[in-house]
């Protein structure tokens, strides 16, 4: 194992812990996997809290543009790109979100 792999190995026992650490290279052990920034997951989180209160008929377009202080065409697109995106990475966004 290189240098680099070791030091963000060793990062990664000081966030989660030597028996997370064990856990996860035994179910993701060889594969690359791509963490997300804490932006990235926020904006995703809120995309999706738009899209419920939209789809479960709470709030209007308009009213959630003021909620969100976005704009119309902003909470439209997200509402479409939402309703349109894959089931199965919704669900692990979910689960994300829940915990």
């Amino acid at each position: 194992m290189g240098k680099k792999s070791n030091s963000v190995l060793e990062e990664l026992v000081n966030i989660i812990g030597v028996s997370n650490t064990r856990k996860l290279m035994t179910k993701m052990g060889g594969r690359t996997i791509y963490i997300p920034k804490r932006t990235t997951f926020l904006t995703h989180r809120r995309n999706m809290l738009i899209t419920y209160e939209y789809k479960s008929g709470k709030y209007t377009l308009t009213e959630l543009a003021k909620r969100w202080d976005l704009t119309l065409p902003t909470i439209y697109e997200i509402v479409q790109r939402m309703s349109k995106g894959s089931k199965t990475l919704d669900k692990a966004w979910r689960k994300v979100i829940k915990d």
